[in-house]
């Protein structure tokens, strides 16, 4: 940086609370534009400044900056750390490997940039050595991520050379979902965590209308109305998360299910039937550390009611199947008295019959596992073609029978209701002129719940059903054609 120049950082009261803790893991949470992005940037830089210099008089640094993908990682996050420390002030950026090195002064700092969206990408952030750890819009990070990279903090620089001054964790983040584990954390913040939660860019008037909140930070730094202006186009929720700062869940992208409706389809009103076996849907692929399930019953009528789900992170197979055999205690208990039995006709679970691993061998011991820990025997689902799951599921809820939706699912079961009202998608893709959606449904977190849902509606008779009505709609020309040439 030459001497005329002078770059200014001005923290906000809630940011500069955030700059003068020094707890191992801090998170900020704040609407857009509050700031947030250029606060984490600002720590990192000033805590290799205060960083003791090494024998050789240099101040050694290293931290690593992750993002969800490529794309975002380099469109905003490299992007708002090289709008302070651009290359002309502090020193080359290297593009091919997303990395500053930065020697300037007494600092000689190395800072990583990298994405999720790559196996390969992941298994580098878990091999690093460093001081310091950025997670950008950490609402979009699995918590598996953040556990692990809290492991990489604190190894550089080497302590046989000189301790780290500081090292930790910080996180910024748009509001997640009330659900998510950040929200989780938030309310009961884990040893050695602090929150700092900015002002609202909004907030609602004593007749429920948003309003400028005046007590908004970073005002002086975006455009005038920056956070009242496009509301009329905007959905309440998206109002409620991106300017409110409140957690909350915004549909983003082209919902699987678009045929699920709360109001229709969400009834308190069902029960267990102790005489019908307890079918289960299950999304273990080949040992996912993020499984899922639903317990559900087909009535004698055809009606399908959810029931129950059981959704899962970080945990392995045997353990998954022990959270399955605890929900059946608490909501199941006549059922899971017939497993203990031995009575095979209890409980009807059906899986991916593939798995994320594609080995016929590894699946067939995940079922295994599943058994011995839970109690009952899991059946491959009869197929696991993407459009008949996904057909098997939304077909139902366009079903009458006997005046009452052949799709109904209780409100406890409140992942599943999520992903189907729209946190199950296609993602949007950035094709210009046209709304244009990927083909397949995006491995977001709540697609392990509507996947389980898709095989066991498939092995519940959904296929058969499906296939049913496929050969009737190519038979029914062909009888057409008859009728006209008799006539």
């Amino acid at each position: 940086m030459s001497k005329q120049e002078v770059v200014e950082y001005v923290a906000s009261p809630t940011l500069s609370r955030f700059h003068q803790s020094n707890s191992f893991i801090r998170v900020l949470r704040g609407p857009v534009g509050s700031g947030k992005s250029t606060a984490c940037a600002w720590e990192l830089w000033r805590r290799a400044n205060e960083q003791e210099k090494a024998p050789n008089g240099k101040r050694l640094f290293a931290a690593v900056v992750v993002r969800g993908t490529y794309k975002e990682l380099k469109d905003t996050t490299v992007a708002t750390w090289l709008d302070w420390y651009s290359e002309s002030r502090v020193g080359n950026f290297n593009y091919s490997a997303m990395e500053h090195r930065i020697e300037y002064g007494d600092m000689d700092a190395l800072i990583m940039f990298r994405s999720l969206d790559k196996p390969q990408d992941v298994k580098k952030v878990l091999s690093l050595e460093i001081g310091m750890a950025w997670v950008n819009e950490a609402r979009e990070t699995p918590r598996v991520i953040v556990n692990r990279l809290a492991e990489r903090v604190g190894r550089y620089p080497p302590p046989a050379i000189v301790k780290p001054t500081y090292f930790g964790l910080v996180l910024d983040t748009n509001p997640p979902d009330e659900d998510h584990w950040l929200a989780e954390a938030e309310r009961n913040p884990p040893r050695d965590w602090e929150f700092f939660i900015q002002p609202g860019g909004l907030i609602k008037d004593a007749g429920g209308k948003w309003i400028a909140n005046p007590a908004a930070e970073n005002i002086q730094y975006l455009p005038k109305d920056y956070y009242t202006r496009n509301l009329e186009a905007m959905k309440p929720d998206e109002v409620a998360v991106y300017r409110g700062n409140i957690f909350g869940f915004v549909v983003d992208g082209k919902p699987v299910t678009p045929e699920f409706n709360p109001s229709v389809h969400v009834s308190q009103d069902i029960r267990p039937i102790a005489s019908e076996p307890l079918r289960i849907g299950l999304d273990v692929g080949g040992g996912t550390l993020n499984p899922a399930a639903v317990f559900f019953q087909r009535t004698q009528r055809g009606n399908y009611i959810m029931l129950a789900e059981c959704v899962c992170s970080e945990m392995g197979i045997e353990q998954f199947g022990r959270a399955l055999k605890n929900v059946m205690a608490e909501h199941f208990p006549d059922h899971l008295e017939r497993v203990e039995r031995a009575d095979d006709d209890a409980v009807m679970a059906y899986g991916d019959p593939a798995g994320r691993q594609r080995d016929q061998l590894y699946e067939t011991v995940v079922f295994e596992h599943l058994y011995r820990a839970a109690g009952f025997p899991v059946r491959a689902a009869p197929s696991q073609d993407q459009k008949l799951r996904i057909d098997a599921l939304r077909a139902p809820m366009m079903r009458m029978i006997d005046g009452k939706p052949g799709f109904l699912v209780h409100p406890r079961c409140r992942q599943l209701v999520k992903a189907l009202q729209g946190g199950w998608a296609y993602k949007r893709l950035a094709v210009s002129g046209t709304e244009t959606y990927a083909d397949k449904p995006d491995k977001g977190p709540l697609s392990h719940i509507g996947d389980a849902a898709c095989y066991g509606l498939l092995g519940a008779g959904e296929m058969r059903t499906l296939q049913a009505a496929e050969m009737q709609s190519i038979r029914r020309p062909m009888v057409a054609r008859q009728a006209r040439w008799v006539v």
